[in-house]
């Protein structure tokens, strides 16, 4: 598609490349513990995406909220992380993003968890896993689709232990790493 003189799709994939590297960028800064810079660049990139508002941007703008997720939960602005969970959690769903919508779901689990909230963090550990087993195709999970499921029973197991469920924490142990996602004959069970 050409508009006076200039190919769109062109410029939307240099502006989606260039979120992506601000992004990255972004992620840099917070393992650098520059956490006020990494907030000022993903907030300044929220802007960006929200004024170009495509579709293929939307991506960008879930790895953004996720991002800055990060830096909120890090600078132990709770709040303002799970704020922006729910908006990471709101895009996913609109747009189908199963993957990033269990992921998500996994930091949700992750920042009650760290707020002592296990029931509720389990709750999301639970959603992640369902979804998992309603979206993913049983017969053939990737690499990405396996270590999600795998970390959403791990997680349940987890917060059933915090909440003194030790036998379904010791059967979410089994399951995790045994059911339904391997063969059987390299099902096994390890015991921390």
């Amino acid at each position: 598609m050409r508009e006076e003189g200039c190919d769109v799709e062109e410029i939307q994939a240099k502006i989606h490349k260039f979120a992506l590297d601000l992004n990255d960028r972004a992620v840099q800064l917070l393992e650098a513990n520059k956490h006020s810079l990494a907030l000022h660049v993903l907030a300044k990139l929220e802007d960006l995406l929200i004024k170009f508002n495509y579709k293929r941007l939307t991506q960008v703008l879930i790895l953004t909220y996720s991002s800055l997720a990060s830096v909120h939960r890090e600078l132990k602005n709770f709040d303002a992380a799970l704020n922006y969970l729910r908006k990471t959690t709101s895009l996913c769903e609109v747009c189908e993003e199963v993957e990033d919508a269990v992921a998500t779901y996994l930091n949700v689990c992750a920042l009650f968890s760290q707020l002592g909230k296990h029931k509720r963090a389990l709750d999301y550990a639970i959603k992640a896993a369902f979804t998992c087993q309603e979206k993913f195709s049983r017969d053939n999970l990737s690499a990405k689709e396996l270590t999600l499921l795998a970390t959403a029973f791990y997680n349940m197991g987890i917060e059933e232990e915090f909440l003194n469920n030790t036998s379904a924490a010791i059967e979410l142990s089994l399951i995790h790493i045994s059911e339904p996602t391997r063969p059987l004959y390299i099902s096994y069970a390890v015991f921390c």
